[in-house]
């Protein structure tokens, strides 16, 4: 019984060892495929952070895209600017007159901040076709305060403008002109191009015939004689004064007074520069309160008003009457081409009314239906004459009756009888 016990136990334990063989085995290759889960879960389970660092990609993307529109320059088209007669939306061309073309560039960005200036380079085309004559055009434009639609109100703005002198022998058509724009922002170089169309019809005609084969004066079609062919003049910007109000209304010896003088440009097209007016008077007794009768002014636009306030002091000595100042103005046009026009303005000095009257002493007692004589002396102290329309008395009934009386009292006593 024993053996048979025996045996039987040796027989369970050899069963039981494969088990415990291959359990190790398991136990010992678990390490490794729980490694293997690892890398699997280092490479599957981060998509949130990996979406995350995506987005971060695409929001600096989408910020770089944005500082990239902030700082692009497009064209303001909705305001009119020196040099222009009509806003792009309202179909601006460039201006052609005077053997010159003048195109104005307003550009504007969202962020006027981010760009200091802007380098431009006009692209005039062939060189062979194109009207314009040719040299280095390229500047540098700064953002401006700038009058907008003829009015006070301003915007900033890289205003560029060009004037291109055309050639004499330039032929009718529409040619592209193309601004290179350049600029800076935040560390990016920033590059537009931006295309503006010029329209030449005054192409100058040089078909002529000889009238006489011994002669040698040409005639044109219309046989007017085109040897000398003469060019247009020139049309020059002209300063006029269009205004001047006194302050006070009234202007008396003795007294200041401002005079509020406004003077235009009375140019569409063209500015006047480095300008200077002379303000001179020949009375001695009128006299300009100031540190200098000349004032400069750098710029004044197209079409554009300087406002120029003058005071003045009027003597007490100054007889009245009406006297002349004049002002005298130099400046250059766009071309520093020295130019100069004038204008006067006339003022009337009053002298302030001073009027003394002395009466005889009445006597203590008049009797009744009695008539007598009050001589009234009337004394003028001022430097000028005055018109007394009447005179007024007291009645018995102590109301006051007119005297008719209507005289001009030089300055000396006169006198008058009640």
């Amino acid at each position: 019984m024993r053996k048979r016990l025996l045996a039987f136990l040796m027989v369970l334990c050899l069963c039981q060892m494969p088990q415990m063989v291959w359990a190790a085995e398991v136990t010992e290759k678990m390490p490794q495929g729980t490694e293997a889960e690892k890398l699997t879960e280092a490479e599957t389970v981060p998509e949130s952070e990996k979406q995350t660092e995506t987005e971060k990609n695409q929001s600096e993307s989408d910020q770089t895209e944005s500082e990239q529109a902030a700082a692009k320059f497009q064209i303001d088209d909705t305001h009119i600017y020196e040099g222009m007669e009509k806003a792009y939306k309202d179909g601006y061309e460039p201006t052609v007159a005077d053997d010159k073309v003048q195109m104005v560039l307003p550009l504007v960005t969202e962020d006027m901040k981010a760009v200091s200036s802007v380098t431009v380079t006009p692209n005039l085309g062939d060189t062979g076709t194109a009207p314009f004559v040719y040299q280095n055009y390229q500047k540098t434009f700064k953002a401006t305060e700038e009058k907008v639609n003829g009015t006070k109100d301003k915007k900033q703005v890289f205003l560029v403008s060009y004037t291109f002198p055309l050639k004499s022998d330039r032929k009718n058509g529409t040619y592209p002109v193309v601004f290179d724009v350049s600029a800076k922002a935040d560390g990016q170089e920033i590059q537009q191009s931006f295309t503006l169309y010029v329209t030449i019809a005054d192409e100058k005609k040089k078909d002529t015939v000889k009238e006489d084969s011994a002669s040698d004066v040409s005639v044109s079609n219309d046989g007017e004689n085109s040897s000398d062919e003469s060019e247009k003049p020139t049309s020059e910007p002209k300063l006029i004064i269009t205004k001047c109000q006194s302050d006070p209304e009234r202007l008396e010896a003795g007294k200041d007074f401002t005079l509020n003088v406004e003077i235009k440009n009375t140019s569409k097209i063209k500015y006047v520069q480095n300008m200077t007016i002379d303000v001179t008077c020949a009375e001695t007794n009128l006299t300009l309160k100031a540190d200098g009768n000349t004032f400069f002014f750098d710029r004044l636009g197209s079409n554009e008003t300087l406002k120029l306030p003058l005071t003045f002091s009027a003597s007490a000595g100054i007889q009245e009457g009406r006297y002349d100042i004049q002002l005298s103005m130099s400046y250059d046009n766009p071309d520093a081409s020295s130019l100069s026009s004038s204008g006067t303005i006339s003022v009337d000095i009053h002298q302030p009314l001073r009027v003394e009257l002395e009466a005889d002493e009445l006597p203590d007692s008049i009797n009744a239906g009695d008539t007598m004589n009050i001589n009234v002396q009337a004394l003028n102290l001022a430097k000028g004459p005055f018109i007394m329309p009447a005179a007024w008395w007291m009645r018995r009934d102590c109301q006051r009756a007119p005297v008719p009386i209507s005289a001009v009292w030089k300055p000396a006593v006169q006198q008058m009888v009640l």
